[in-house]
């Protein structure tokens, strides 16, 4: 069913937008449709909201032309997330004003803005002393005036620009414009975003890359910013955090001191082309050798300079010792070829590998090939980081910015996960590398088939598809597609005379840019004005949505559903927590039965004082007629308004050997009292013997309250 955009509708949270002032006003307006007229000022946004109960979505059945003003939206359906909370809202980005940084060199000579220019690729990026302000700035809080800093270019082949993109790092900790929480770092980075000449799509993917991946890895927070460099105009910017390992942004363990050359560290490191040009004085970096040799052929749209090579250089980005290195280079060398032989191995010969203790390739235990991946590979950070690289289409896949962790400490999983989804300046429609439909349309599968050898085997797997459709129809469901959309037709609306102040100082970078016509598509080099250029992206992003809703849109199988299966043809038996072998645990209280009346509990009866006992037990044995498979689940009470699970309180062993359930969330909503929120929750099939077996429960410190666990046994 088609709807135009400008009946398109914003969900609540999208209905206010916070000001610099920390105050909350109401948006007047729904996301604006593109215009076809490349006039600045036929774009309006006097539209409201429709009041439909309905949850729109970019959907796959129709996409608009190059000139459309139409949005397609799936049929009206429950969200099964009731309530939204995104890590990321974009309405945080929305200010009244685009603050002003402001950047002094203590350098008074004539070359005093050198560092500004001068430096390209190839050269030194000298790092000038100076003093920052911020101007323009109704929220006091945000303001400061002559706070000492260092300010020099960043990027790669970005510095040959002529607007040139920064890293800026205060001489201590401070936050900007409220930021990733209002943490406080010393380090930041300005986006100069030349090549795109909408300058969202570093914004919108960030905001997506945010609400993907999950907490456990790190996406920078931004911010639209005015840049004065000794009080000339120096463009707009979008502010952004460095990609670096401290508390709050990547968090992988630090190097304990500088000399320290163990390897029980954390690792943080890039893919990237570049790792041969860090010189001696560089970044540490190391090549690796992928083992067995591999068959990817780059996507035709892949930036790769040396043809069909996937990329085996690594640059690091945290900190190894400075003493000696190559110890901590070794291993991590080492434990990236491992990690991929093993993944390579499972996808290609359907041969199951873990890596011990020794660091050496073993066969694994498990036999299903999710859990046996899941030991060296988080899983879950494969999945966002495919999604998110499958809309954005990043040219330089195989090649840069592509990040990786390793957590080796002492508390660390010890599995690589992707993480820090970085530098979109040319994606989403920008690149014009042998003109590749996916670059121009939106269509066809991209990191699927790209040259990455993280992301490229694993979409061939079913069960790794099958994830990536549950994640997809997630965030279908909580509309995220179209809070990107309104996100960027709220900048392009509200920011509209600062995009023109920009290319104001930058009149070359709109269009014809000899510096970047090599790189863009002809869609871009067609862009006269801002307007243009957002409605590239609009269109662009919103085909893309699409394709990939009609990819993902087979059916979802249930992950329920065999478990449900089962439990239908089976008889139950319950095990009563108060019939159990008691043992208690390291606490003070002892262990023990509780009779209460007019409760949602088996029997009458629970055990009580698990809660920091860690230790206490409850064991049940349970003699079976024969060899067979079980489901075992677990009644017990939740916690008041949280969300707990089982694993984060209980162990379970059968038969001697600890079983590990499915994170079951535990959710209650605040009926009931105390710790008698009864709830009954899946674990795991298990298997049972003839004969007697043993089925242990073991509190962990933070327990709570049992009633009893049930074996599901086929009839």
């Amino acid at each position: 069913m088609k709807k135009n955009l400008k009946n398109f509708l914003l969900l609540a949270a999208s209905a206010l937008m916070i000001t610099a002032c920390g105050q909350v006003k109401p948006s007047s307006s729904s996301a604006p449709a593109p215009s076809s007229s490349g006039n600045e000022s036929s774009v309006t946004s006097n539209d409201t909201p429709s009041s439909s109960s309905s949850n729109p979505v970019v959907s796959s059945s129709n996409k608009p032309s190059s000139s459309s003003s139409e949005s397609i939206s799936l049929p009206p359906r429950e969200p099964v997330i009731q309530e939204y909370k995104p890590k990321l809202t974009w309405e945080n980005q929305i200010l009244e004003k685009v603050p002003e940084l402001r950047f002094k060199t203590t350098d008074q000579s004539s070359t005093k803005m050198d560092f500004a220019t001068k430096p390209n690729r190839e050269t030194e990026k000298i790092e000038a002393p100076g003093k920052f302000s911020v101007t323009n700035c109704d929220n006091e809080n945000y303001v400061f005036t002559d706070v000492v800093g260092t300010m020099k270019v960043r990027g790669n082949y970005t510095s040959n620009y002529d607007k040139k993109g920064f890293r800026i790092k205060f001489d201590t900790k401070r936050n900007l414009f409220g930021l990733n929480k209002k943490q406080k770092y010393k380090k930041w980075v300005l986006f100069a975003e030349v090549k795109d000449t909408s300058m969202l799509r570093n914004a919108l993917a960030l905001y997506l890359g945010n609400n993907i991946m999950d907490d456990r890895t790190f996406v920078s927070d931004f911010m639209p910013v005015h840049l004065y460099l000794n009080d000339q105009y120096w463009g707009l910017y979008l502010l952004g955090e460095q990609k670096e390992n401290k508390s709050g942004r990547v968090e992988v363990p630090e190097l304990p001191n500088e000399d320290y050359e163990g390897t029980d560290i954390g690792y943080f490191f890039e893919m990237d082309y570049y790792s041969t040009q860090e010189g001696p004085t560089g970044d540490p970096t190391f090549r690796v050798s992928y083992s067995p040799s591999n068959s990817i052929t780059p996507h035709a749209g892949e930036n790769h300079p040396e043809g069909n090579v996937v990329e085996p250089g690594y640059t690091m980005g945290c900190d190894l010792s400075a003493k000696n290195n190559s110890k901590q280079l070794a291993f991590i060398k080492n434990r990236v070829e491992k990690t991929y032989t093993l993944l390579y191995k499972a996808v290609k010969n359907n041969q199951l590998y873990e890596i011990d203790q020794y660091e050496n390739l073993v066969p694994s235990t498990e036999t299903d090939p999710y859990k046996a991946l899941s030991k060296s590979l988080n899983i879950e950070s494969f999945v966002d980081m495919y999604i998110l690289s499958e809309i954005v289409c990043d040219p330089d896949i195989g090649y840069s910015s592509f990040y990786l962790t390793f957590d080796a400490s002492k508390t660390g999983d010890f599995r690589m996960t992707l993480n820090c989804p970085w530098d979109f300046d040319t994606t989403m429609g920008v690149s014009n590398i042998k003109n590749a439909p996916v670059h121009l349309k939106g269509e066809g599968m991209y990191a699927a088939n790209s040259s990455n050898p993280w992301l490229s085997w694993l979409p061939t797997q079913a069960w790794f598809m099958q994830l990536v459709k549950q994640k997809w129809n997630k965030l279908l469901e909580v509309d995220l597609f179209n809070r990107g959309l309104n996100m960027i037709s709220t900048f392009k609306t509200k920011y509209a005379a600062d995009y023109t102040k920009n290319y104001q100082k930058w009149p070359r970078h709109m269009g014809n840019n000899p510096a970047t016509n090599f790189e863009v598509n002809n869609n871009m080099l067609n862009c006269k004005n801002h307007t243009d250029a957002y409605n590239v992206l609009y269109n662009w992003y919103t085909a893309r949505i699409q394709y990939l809703t009609k990819q993902f849109s087979g059916e979802i199988v249930d992950p329920k559903k065999e478990v449900n299966d089962f439990k239908a043809n089976a008889n139950i038996v319950k095990l009563e927590a108060e019939n159990a072998t008691l043992t208690n645990g390291s606490g003070s209280g002892q262990i023990g039965v509780k009779a209460v009346e007019g409760e949602n509990i088996s029997g009458g009866k629970y055990v009580n004082n698990l809660d920091g006992n860690a230790g206490a037990s409850m064991e049940w044995t349970y003699n079976s007629s024969k060899a067979t498979k079980a489901y075992l689940t677990a009644s017990f009470s939740g916690r008041l308004n949280r969300t707990v699970t089982f694993g984060e309180m209980f162990t379970l062993e059968v038969n001697g050997v600890e079983v590990v359930p499915e994170s079951i969330a535990v959710t209650n909503n605040g009926e009931g009292k105390d710790y008698h929120l009864w709830e009954t929750v899946d674990l795991e099939f298990i298997n049972l013997n003839a004969g007697n077996n043993s089925i242990k429960i073991t509190a962990k410190q933070s327990a709570t309250n049992f009633d009893c666990v049930s074996l599901y046994i086929p009839k």
